[in-house]
């Protein structure tokens, strides 16, 4: 036989002889909330959005230096591999005179793990050799890669000023330069320059007092190498030279694809280093690879003459002398 379960009506409290049906356990039915609430409810969730989200900024701004200085270990430990194997450090480009060429980031390919775009890279003939290169698909210098991207940049994967070439946050510290006009394969004291051959030995300040690679944002109006357009590190190589709109005769050799001086005489002015090593990290923290594997930053307001020395493999100071 099924039971039944009765329903025994309760009055409504304040109003007597009105009654409603109870639920099963003899309880009154819930409300919901009123809009009063509900918008209290809603001021408390953004309250605590509000006081999270500083929070989570702060963290993805440590995970993406973190990640950098990763990328620069990695960029480190690749550069002395490549030297294990040659003998010598790549040079910050490969080329004859003004000529566009192959950079480190290219030679290094093999030892980053990347096998594969290294046999497909060219480091002789097209699109090199020329005094304006532009990569295709078919030579790989098209191929954004991680470890040459800071996570902070948000710039584009390609360089639509410079040849069509993946963009790179990363250069090579060539030395200390005191003038604004380039002399090719000159060396300016650092470890990587134009067609360089520099041996650990070279490095006799210690490569622990030496960087060799430094970060840099992308897409930076460059006073001295492009005229005031904008100029991107690229990982491939050295797109060769241009004439910029507005500057006459001028040309414009753009090392800074691959390689920039850390400082130099009162011709080269500070800006002129900061244009090149500079970061989107919180209060311009930049980072540098040193000799020794090591990642250091500075801040944005870094004294030049410590800068400049930095970059310096052979001038025989204590590290932080002017």
């Amino acid at each position: 036989m099924t039971r039944r379960t009765r329903f025994t009506p309760v009055p409504e409290r304040g109003r007597p002889g009105r009654c409603f049906r109870s639920g099963r356990d003899g309880r009154a039915p819930g409300r919901g909330f009123t809009l009063v609430e509900l918008l209290v409810v809603v001021a408390i969730i953004a309250v605590l959005v509000g006081l999270l989200l500083p929070a989570v900024q702060k963290v993805r701004a440590a995970a993406a230096r973190t990640q950098c200085a990763n990328n620069l270990k990695q960029i480190g430990l690749g550069l002395h591999n490549y030297h294990g194997v040659f003998g010598r450090f790549p040079p910050a480009y490969q080329a004859a005179g003004l000529n566009s060429g192959p950079g480190w980031g290219t030679f290094v390919l093999p030892f980053v793990e990347q096998e594969a775009l290294g046999r497909q890279v060219p480091t002789a003939g097209p699109p090199w050799g020329t005094l304006q290169a532009t990569s295709t698909p078919a030579d790989g210098g098209q191929t954004p890669l991680k470890v040459f991207r800071c996570p902070a940049d948000i710039g584009p994967p390609v360089s639509a000023e410079q040849g069509g070439f993946a963009v790179s946050n990363y250069r090579a510290t060539g030395g200390t330069l005191a003038t604004v006009f380039y002399t090719p394969s000159q060396d300016i004291g650092g470890v990587m320059y134009q067609n360089s051959r520099t041996r650990v030995g070279d490095v006799t300040d210690g490569t622990s007092n030496t960087v060799f690679v430094g970060e840099g944002r992308s897409g930076v109006p460059r006073t001295v190498s492009t005229g005031n357009t904008l100029s991107t590190g690229l990982w491939c190589g050295m797109t060769g030279t241009y004439a910029t709109p507005g500057t006459g005769a001028a040309r414009f050799v753009w090392i800074d694809n691959v390689v920039w001086p850390t400082g130099g005489g009162p011709a080269f002015g500070r800006d002129y280093v900061d244009e090149a090593f500079n970061s989107r990290h919180t209060g311009g923290w930049t980072q540098f690879a040193f000799g020794d594997g090591s990642v250091r930053g500075y801040p944005a307001d870094v004294d030049p003459a410590l800068r400049a020395q930095l970059g310096v493999r052979n001038d025989g100071l204590p590290f932080g002398t002017p």
